[in-house]
C-alpha cells in the first residue's frame, strides 16, 4: 500500500461569551513526500490542528460562571414577577398574610404587598 495523502481534523463544542454553544471545526490535509513516515506525519497534523482549536478558544475573561450568573438572575426576576402578580391576584385580606415573609425580605415585594393591603382594606 502506497499512502500519497493524510488528513486530520477535529470539532469542539464551546461557549460563547453569551453562554450560547459552538462547535470550532478545524483540519488540515497533507501530501506525503517519498520516504515520509506516515504516522509521524499523522501526529504532526494532529499537533497543528489541537493547536489551532486551543487557540480559538473563548477569552478567560467571560467563565460560564459568569453566564450562569445571567440566568441566575433572570430567574430572580422571573420569580419577583410572579411574586407580585400573585399579590394582586388576592382577593381578600386573609389570603395576603402568606405573602408577609415575602414582602419583609424584598421592598419591590413590600411594595406590592402595603398596596394590596391598602385596597383590600377600602374594600
Amino acid at each position: 500500500m502506497n499512502i500519497t495523502t493524510i488528513s486530520y481534523s477535529e470539532s469542539h463544542e464551546q461557549f460563547s461569551e453569551y453562554g450560547l454553544k459552538l462547535w470550532k471545526k478545524a483540519g488540515i490535509e497533507a501530501e506525503l513526500s517519498e520516504g515520509d513516515d506516515p504516522g509521524k506525519s499523522y501526529d504532526e497534523l494532529e499537533r497543528i490542528v489541537k493547536g489551532k482549536l486551543a487557540s480559538n478558544q473563548p477569552p478567560d475573561s467571560v467563565p460560564v460562571s459568569q453566564i450562569d450568573k445571567r440566568v441566575e438572575t433572570i430567574i430572580g426576576d422571573i420569580e419577583l414577577c410572579a411574586a407580585i402578580h400573585d399579590i394582586n391576584a388576592v382577593g381578600v385580606q386573609v389570603g395576603l398574610v402568606a405573602y408577609e415573609s415575602a414582602a419583609s425580605s424584598d421592598p419591590r415585594i413590600k411594595a406590592a404587598y402595603d398596596l394590596k393591603m391598602i385596597q383590600l382594606k377600602q374594600k
